[in-house]
């Protein structure tokens, strides 16, 4: 079945909770570090755990097949977030 219309979706990166972890200068924290290291290997996070609530953190390439599955057709994938937040102001 195919559906018809427009579809807009948002999903969290995988890789934004390690974003979060340089923002906050965490990164080489043993303890964060290893929740951060599960979510990239699995995309899971459990709720409870001073991170975030239960969630699935999406792998950019599995956006397309996930959309599929769910009946819609994916026309075009943009990528609004990345790692360049991470860096200071510069001059003009």
């Amino acid at each position: 079945m195919t559906l018809g219309g427009l579809l807009v979706a948002a999903m969290i990166n995988r890789f934004a909770p390690m974003h979060d972890l340089l923002r906050l200068g965490r990164a080489f924290d043993p303890a964060a570090r290893a929740v951060v290291d599960r979510i990239t290997a699995t995309g899971r996070l459990e709720g409870g755990n001073g991170f975030f609530t239960t969630a699935y953190f999406h792998h950019p390439a599995e956006v397309a097949s996930e959309i599929h599955e769910a009946g819609w057709q994916p026309q075009r994938q943009y990528g609004l977030e990345g790692a360049a937040w991470l860096m200071p102001d510069i001059p003009a």
